[in-house]
């Protein structure tokens, strides 16, 4: 994780993107007392929330020389990073009014898949110190809310895994003041669709969400 890291800072574009997903839940040890990441994947998600100003990035060139592999899809183009210990990166975006599944930025040289629900990212993440590197993740809230939000859509195996730990991350928001006020003040804020979606998957699913 480390590597990545810094070939996201080398390439000026760490301060651009938002690392989702799983490994997310790795920097909030930094945020809850006795928080163990439980980490269970080697999918590493990078959100990019405005591909309209993207750095001018040589992402080949770093992640080759940090024995990282790259793969575009014949079909959609997508383009994922991997490493022969199993690491995958992939990029991820907004979708957009012309619907198209992947998104080529030319000032990175590759293929980024867009998903919809994804905007709640954009003004609801932190930045952690680490390693003298800021590191922008998802505040525990938003973590929480998204992946609630979009669970339907995963495959059964994913379900699980997602359940889970949403659950353990709501653990650590709901006994802080602070996060289950956070929480609250996030949800209130979303469409009335998105809510009912979100009180409804997790009645579905048995989530305890914070409420008034």
């Amino acid at each position: 994780m480390e590597a990545i890291l810094e070939a996201f800072n080398e390439s000026k574009l760490l301060s651009k993107c938002i690392i989702c997903g799983s490994w997310s839940m790795y920097f909030y040890q930094y945020i809850f007392s006795g928080f163990i990441p439980p980490i269970a994947t080697t999918d590493i998600d990078i959100f990019l929330p405005d591909i309209k100003h993207m750095p001018c990035s040589k992402l080949d060139f770093l992640f080759k020389k940090r024995n990282y592999y790259r793969n575009d899809d014949l079909l959609s183009g997508k383009t994922i990073f991997f490493s022969k210990n199993g690491f995958e990166i992939e990029f991820l975006t907004s979708s957009r009014r012309d619907y198209k599944d992947v998104i080529y930025i030319k000032e990175l040289g590759v293929g980024v898949e867009t998903l919809t629900k994804l905007d709640i990212l954009k003004t609801n993440y932190i930045s952690i110190k680490y390693k003298d590197m800021n590191i922008n993740i998802p505040s525990p809230t938003t973590y929480c809310i998204q992946k609630i939000l979009v669970i339907k859509s995963r495959t059964k195996d994913k379900i699980l895994k997602d359940v889970w730990s949403i659950r353990y991350v709501l653990n650590f928001v709901n006994a802080s003041h602070k996060y289950r006020h956070e929480f609250l003040i996030i949800f209130n804020a979303l469409p009335k669709r998105w809510k009912k979606e979100i009180i409804d998957n997790a009645n579905t699913y048995s989530i305890d969400i914070p409420n008034d």
